[in-house]
């Protein structure tokens, strides 16, 4: 396999990365770069491209870039690379290399000693030749992780730590493997996804640790210790020579998987009559080195996750699926679920009204998606989804709730008056932009829901489209909020708890259903500016009643004399006067929705 042995002007920074074919590798200083060589000044951001195609490295300077690639002491924009040839940019070498003619393993008839150890059989060996200084170097681990932008950065610090730590170790790596298989065969243990190492000579520009000992690491989840005769003339374990043995550790945190500590080195001239024993206090250090660095990485990943989390769940589910059965907890399950639909209005046309200013405009958006997510939140809903300017979250999970339907209207009517605010002032952010929401409530899937390759957090069933679908009845019914029929019959029930009232709007048939459903509008309590008061509340329920029954001339007398301004019944209203107020033959009580 071919390789770049990238070697920079100190000891710490070397490593080697495996080139695949027909694939192209960035290398910069970014640390989004496959071959990042943060170090070097002279290097661009995103200096080159490295290409292996049918066995030959093309390796092409960007026109971005500003430094030539040096080869054969000569500048050039681009280079054919052969094993063993190298370039450089700076102070930094990048060399080809090849692990073909040189193996990485011992073979199996190889004079190879192997030893394992069981997790905590290392324990009682004492620290005699580190003593406080073991300690000392395992609590700077959390400063390392800290300053590291990344893994190859940490990981390049760790081998720096190790070198530092155990002197009579030659040489050092910080491997990762994204997948080992059960496969005893060389050929299908694959190529580590990154390695950072380093040896005590600075004139070596080549280091394979052992693939063979570090699968075996990782399968068994144990320290794998190799001693062999460096004299034998197949015993080469790395392209290093003069070494007596190998030792590996692995980091058995679910966080780290894959991670594995490497160290190599020799025995003084005189080696020891046992040769295990007194490899034993390094191979402890290495190993509480590895428990501490997975432990360190495992409460940075969970911090990581908690952040993420919060921007869509509120604090209560993101302790409850970030505990230790968080995987239990994220599992798709049916439930009860509440789904809350909000939509800004007219977004279309505002955006085409704002063509000239779209930054502008989103800024406003953004605005708008922000004071609907920070109510959704305050009343412990979780965010599933932004569809462009609109958000569909839900309630009654991970944990099940009675009370959804309250929450979900108790964060509607947050949004409702976030928007008018809005509207009463010119400067504030929500300024000219309204809103539609629809509330379902019934039995749905929630939990991690989709393909492995873009799996999310989101919900799923009819209750999810019954929410949208009321979400678009809003413009018809000249209301922001529409509710589903158990939504409105908690909020009949407990609604008074949150000064919540509702009332039936219509019977509706929606465009595509067959079965009719009872939307009612979401009301703020009596005394409210412009809501209506506990009698007219009345008085709209039994002219809801006469219309549904065909009484349509009793309804349009109580509809005008008392209603005259409330704009959700103009829909009943229209129809009444359409029909000279006779139902049409046969009536069923429903409104059948039409196409807009």
């Amino acid at each position: 396999m071919l390789e770049i042995f990238v070697i920079g002007p100190e000891t710490t920074q070397q490593f080697s990365v495996p080139l695949l074919e027909a694939k192209t590798l960035r290398l910069g200083r970014s640390s989004h770069c496959e071959i990042p060589v943060p170090w070097d000044r002279a290097i661009s951001r995103i200096h080159a491209e490295v290409t292996l195609s049918h066995g030959y490295v093309l390796i092409r300077k960007l026109d971005a870039a500003q430094n030539q690639l040096v080869f054969k002491n000569k500048e050039t924009s681009s280079v054919n690379l052969q094993v063993d040839e190298e370039f450089k940019v700076g102070q930094t070498t990048f060399r080809l290399g090849s692990t073909s003619d040189s193996t990485t393993d011992v073979p199996r008839d190889s004079a190879v000693n192997e030893y394992t150890f069981a997790p905590g059989e290392l324990r009682s060996v004492p620290f005699v030749q580190t003593q406080g200084r073991s300690l000392e170097l395992l609590a700077t681990i959390p400063q390392l992780m800290r300053e590291s932008r990344n893994d190859p950065e940490f990981a390049a610090a760790m081998v720096k730590l190790l070198l530092e730590a155990i002197p009579r170790c030659f040489a050092a790596a910080v491997v990762v493997f994204d997948n080992v298989r059960e496969q005893e065969d060389l050929a299908a243990i694959p190529e580590p996804s990154l390695m950072r190492w380093n040896s005590r000579d600075e004139g070596s520009s080549q280091f394979r640790p052992s693939r063979r000992l570090m699968a075996t690491a990782l399968r068994t989840k144990q320290s794998v210790l190799h001693i062999w005769d460096s004299s034998a003339e197949q015993a080469a374990f790395t392209n290093l020579g003069n070494l007596d043995w190998a030792f590996c550790s692995p980091l058995v945190d679910e966080s780290s998987r894959g991670w594995c500590l490497y160290l190599s080195g020799a025995f003084d001239s005189l080696r020891p009559t046992s040769m295990k024993t007194e490899l034993q206090e390094p191979m402890r250090f290495t190993e509480l080195m590895a428990q501490f660095v997975g432990a360190t990485r495992s409460v940075r990943m969970l911090q990581q996750t908690q952040t993420r989390m919060s921007s869509f769940f509120p604090p209560a589910v993101v302790k409850t699926i970030t505990n230790e059965n968080a995987d239990a907890m994220l599992q798709p399950r049916t439930s009860k679920i509440t789904v809350l639909f909000c939509d800004l209005r007219g977004f279309s046309r505002k955006m085409e009204q704002s063509d000239g200013d779209l930054p502008a405009f989103l800024l406003k958006v953004s605005a708008a998606l922000s004071a609907m997510v920070r109510c959704i939140m305050q009343h412990g809903g979780v965010i599933a989804d932004f569809q462009g300017d609109s958000v569909l979250s839900f309630w009654g999970w991970p944990q099940a709730t009675d009370d959804g339907p309250l929450h979900a209207c108790c964060a509607a009517m947050d949004i409702r008056k976030q928007f008018a605010a809005g509207q009463a002032d010119e400067s504030h952010s929500l300024h000219g932009l309204t809103i539609g929401i629809g509330i379902g409530h019934g039995i749905g899937i929630a939990g991690q829901i989709g393909p492995p390759e873009q799996s999310k957090v989101g919900v799923f069933g009819a209750v999810v489209n019954q929410a949208s679908r009321l979400q678009g009845m809003t413009k018809m019914f000249r209301t922001p909020i529409l509710l589903d029929d158990a939504t409105a019959a908690v909020i009949r029930e407990r609604g008074h708890l949150n000064n919540l009232r509702c009332r039936r709007v219509a019977r509706v048939r929606p465009r595509g259903m067959e079965t009719a459903v009872t939307i009612s509008q979401l009301l703020w309590p009596e005394g409210t500016d412009r809501e209506l008061s506990n009698l007219q509340l009345e008085l709209h329920e039994r002219a809801v009643d006469m219309f549904i029954s065909g009484q349509w001339a009793e309804a349009e007398e109580i509809f005008g004399t008392h209603l005259a301004q409330d704009e959700p019944n103009s829909v009943l209203r229209d129809m009444i006067a359409l029909g000279n107020k006779v139902p049409p033959n046969p009536w069923d009580g429903v409104v059948t929705l039409r196409p807009e």
